[in-house]
């Protein structure tokens, strides 16, 4: 279950990296398509209407309940890197399959993978609490 409900977040990367190379004439692109993947899914929970329909179709998934599945398998990599590192290179090959290189480190314990995520809102916004709660639960914020 845990590479299904990663599927969304391995297609979008692969769609974004894609696009980026295309869009800057195939030159080197560094990026991670995880972190663009949970920011947009922290944005995608909150969305509603029309805009949820549309975002959701950027994951090519059905409802916020799948992109949290997702989002919590991923949380869950980078959480588990701080307490069992060699088991965090095989999650990382299950979370996106080109990252198979990553079993060739000869010292996974040296390995520390660390995700940062900030979303900004617009000065004198109201955040409703049902939302920072789903924030916190599927994406590990504070």
């Amino acid at each position: 279950m845990a590479v299904a409900s990663t599927e969304s977040f391995a297609h979008f990367g692969s769609k974004l990296f894609a696009t980026i190379t295309r869009e800057n004439n195939f030159q080197n692109v560094f990026l991670s398509p995880a972190s663009i993947a949970l920011a947009m899914s922290m944005c995608t929970a909150g969305a509603r209407h029309e805009t949820l329909k549309q975002m959701l179709k950027v994951f090519d998934v059905s409802s916020i309940k799948d992109l949290e599945n997702s989002a919590n398998h991923v949380m869950q990599v980078f959480s588990n890197n701080r307490e069992k590192k060699s088991s965090t290179i095989q999650s990382a090959t299950d979370l996106l399959p080109s990252a198979s290189d990553l079993s060739k480190v000869p010292n996974p314990s040296s390995v520390t993978l660390r995700l940062v995520n900030c979303l900004y809102v617009q000065k004198g916004f109201t955040i409703r609490d049902d939302y920072l709660d789903l924030l916190k639960h599927s994406f590990h914020s504070a």
